[in-house]
């Protein structure tokens, strides 16, 4: 969009998406951050991630297969965002 040009409706659709994800990981981190211990927490990682690699293992097709390994990265990469801040809080114990 920096040549002035009016996004596409594709566009559009991917930014309001990415925009509802923040927001939503925004929220839960913030929950987490307020009301769960670290234990809590490094726990709700362990059997996260393990439901989820379950679900890509046996995802019906490669199409599946591929999503759902997106899902884990992205449920890594949430997890690997907020343990940090409860080692810097030295609210852990893992």
């Amino acid at each position: 969009m920096a040549s002035g040009k009016r996004p596409s409706a594709f566009e559009i659709f991917v930014n309001s998406q990415a925009a509802q994800i923040e927001a939503l990981r925004a929220i839960v981190q913030g929950l987490l951050l307020r009301s769960a211990d670290a234990n809590l927490v490094a726990d709700l990682h362990r059997t996260t991630v393990e439901v989820l690699r379950r679900n890509a293992d046996e995802a019906p097709d490669q199409d599946a297969r591929r999503k759902a390994e997106l899902v884990v990265a992205q449920a890594e990469a949430f997890f690997a965002a907020i343990l940090p801040i409860f080692e810097t809080t030295g609210s852990t114990s893992h």
